[in-house]
């Protein structure tokens, strides 16, 4: 009996590895376009996520159809010069859900033109402000603004001025992390 049982159990196995793997590899093939400059986009994807693919800005890149999320974008600008880097870690936006269907290409737009906002925030007691900065990008994808580059240096965190109302500085600062 515990004979008979061990081989349906082995034979499920087998089956189910077998409808695995035609499914895998008879899986289509969809493209991702990154329409912007200079752009270096990660991807995770495929089963449980396992899957990394790189997308760069020009020709479009082959993928397995799916569904696919952001890891990090990476956009460098040269000017003059100068070379400019920033990246962007989340949260996502409009790219939070990648899908890619068989035979179709889909087209991302990111990057600039960047909108800056300042992000305030207090805590319970009211003592504290917190001023950041947003950076987003066209898919509403977030940058952080700490992670400007130029030629390979990280730009210092911008300088925050607080004024009175009668444009006297009473305090300034750096903004840091934390």
């Amino acid at each position: 009996m515990a004979k008979k049982y061990l081989q349906l159990v082995a034979a499920i196995l087998i089956f189910t590895t077998i409808i695995i793997f035609i499914f895998h590899t008879s899986q289509g093939v969809g493209y991702i376009k990154i329409d912007s400059n200079d752009v270096e986009l990660r991807l995770r994807g495929g089963w449980f996520g396992l899957k990394n693919v790189n997308v760069t800005s020009g020709a479009a890149t082959v993928v397995k159809t799916g569904s696919y999320r952001p890891v990090r974008v990476h956009i460098t600008k040269k000017q003059g010069a100068d070379q400019w880097s920033i990246f962007g870690v989340g949260p996502w936006g409009q790219l939070q859900k990648i899908r890619v269907r068989t035979n179709q290409t889909v087209t991302l737009k990111l990057g600039p033109p960047f909108i800056m906002k300042p992000q305030i925030s207090t805590q319970r007691n009211l003592r504290n402000i917190n001023i950041g900065l947003v950076l987003k990008g066209q898919a509403q994808e977030g940058y952080a603004a700490s992670s400007a580059m130029k030629n390979g240096i990280r730009l210092p965190e911008p300088v925050i001025n607080i004024m009175d109302m009668n444009d006297m500085m009473i305090a300034t600062d750096k903004m840091a992390y934390g």
